[in-house]
């Protein structure tokens, strides 16, 4: 699954464009400061793990599952108004 696909799916569900962007290294810090976020340096260092490789959740002898439902629906649920009873 791609940025632009999960992207995709966000714009179908809110019904408006929504763009998949790299953002620079140097500019985490001050985002994730302005989400309100304290002390981003350990999400930082979780970013660079998975963009460096070394955090990996493919391994071989792992059993995987998928999932009956696709992107689309999956990012609907969530994004979309809760379900009445």
């Amino acid at each position: 699954m791609s940025p632009n696909q999960i992207a995709a799916a966000l714009a179908k569900a809110l019904g408006r464009e929504v763009e998949a962007r790299t953002v620079p290294r140097e500019r985490w810090e001050t985002i994730f400061r302005e989400q309100g976020m304290r002390h981003p340096e350990m999400r930082m260092r979780m970013l660079d793990g998975f963009n460096e490789g070394w955090i990996d959740f493919r391994d071989p002898d792992t059993l995987g599952r998928q999932g009956r439902i696709g992107i689309d629906e999956a990012i609907a649920k969530l994004v979309g108004p809760p379900d009445r009873i």
